[in-house]
């Protein structure tokens, strides 16, 4: 049994690790982080309550989502201030840490993991464009969707943000839905709405105006 739980700290430390990066990241335009927390935490928040976990950490998921609010007020729809990477790598930190300690099963691991799919499925499908394109990973860039499509096609920051937060909601609230139909149909259901986004993704990139390098 310890032996286990040494191995699974491995696997754990990469979560905690890349998805507070990975937030970091993905905060590059107006709106989505505040967004992004306020639904993520809500989620966990919800889906803590559902399996009986710790009321301390059900709180203080509210509490979060209660600090995005009051974020968003000033970073939304015109930002006036920012996380900054000190506030992003925070918030991407708890909210990976707060998964850990509300989980009870692998099952309820994946399903609030899930909750900030749009950020990971973002970010891994540039890193692998990037190295495709044999663009060094620790380069400054430009590529992910949500950047081309403000920065190369024009739309509004307020817009992609929102759009980010519906498509989060959208994927936390699937992923709850089907659970008692077993771990295959969480899996499916991730695989569905990855190859989604994947596929608005190839048609985003493939525009002339964002196909080109920077």
């Amino acid at each position: 049994m310890g032996g286990a739980c040494y191995l699974l700290a491995i696997p754990l430390a990469v979560f905690i690790v890349g998805t507070s990066n990975f937030y970091n990241f993905m905060d590059g335009i107006d709106g989505i982080a505040g967004i992004t927390g306020l639904i993520g935490f809500l989620l966990l928040a919800n889906y803590g309550r559902s399996i009986g976990g710790d009321i301390h950490y059900i709180i203080f998921c509210l509490c979060i989502s209660a600090s995005c609010i009051g974020f968003l007020f000033f970073n939304f729809p015109k930002a006036k201030v920012f996380l900054g990477d000190v506030g992003s790598i925070l918030i991407g930190f708890v909210f990976s840490c707060l998964t850990v300690l509300l989980a009870h099963s692998a099952i309820d691991f994946f399903i609030m993991a899930g909750f900030m799919l749009p950020f990971y499925i973002d970010e891994v499908s540039t890193m692998v464009v990037r190295l495709k394109n044999r663009e060094s990973l620790i380069i400054a860039h430009r590529r992910h969707i949500y950047q081309l499509l403000v920065n190369e096609m024009g739309t509004p920051h307020w817009l992609v943000s929102v759009g980010y937060g519906i498509f989060q909601a959208a994927v936390g609230l699937s992923v709850m839905a089907v659970k008692p139909l077993g771990i295959s149909a969480i899996f499916l259901t991730y695989f569905i709405y990855s190859m989604l986004f994947i596929v608005i993704s190839l048609f985003i990139r493939s525009k002339p105006n964002t196909s080109k390098e920077h």
